[in-house]
């Protein structure tokens, strides 16, 4: 999960342990992409706004590292051309911040 903000990165990985899913947090872009360069993983939950190298920039080198595992991006402003640009950066999935599903685990395509 990439947040810039630590009391949602807390959040989160308190809403995901709940559901026994274990979590890293990054707070930017480029520590997202380092971090995806150098594990594996199931699912990358990304916001799009980080002074570094924003969400979108950052899942362009993610697709572009040959990393095919399920993202998810973020965006607290909402709109459709938000979810566009998200989708076009090569997110499987758009969604608004915040966003809690009722069971990730039970339905990870619906998240």
């Amino acid at each position: 999960m990439v947040d810039i903000d630590r009391s949602s990165q807390i959040a989160q990985s308190s809403f995901l342990r709940y559901y026994g899913v274990d979590s890293q947090a990054a707070s930017n872009g480029l520590s997202a992409f380092v971090l995806a360069s150098s594990s594996s993983f199931d699912l990358t939950i990304i916001d799009m706004d980080f002074p570094v190298m924003d969400g979108r920039e950052a899942i362009r080198y993610i697709r572009a590292r040959g990393i095919n595992w399920k993202i998810i991006g973020m965006a607290g402003c909402w709109c459709e051309m938000h979810e566009q640009a998200i989708l076009d950066a090569g997110a499987d999935k758009a969604i608004e911040k915040p966003y809690f599903p009722s069971d990730p685990v039970a339905d990870p395509e619906g998240a």
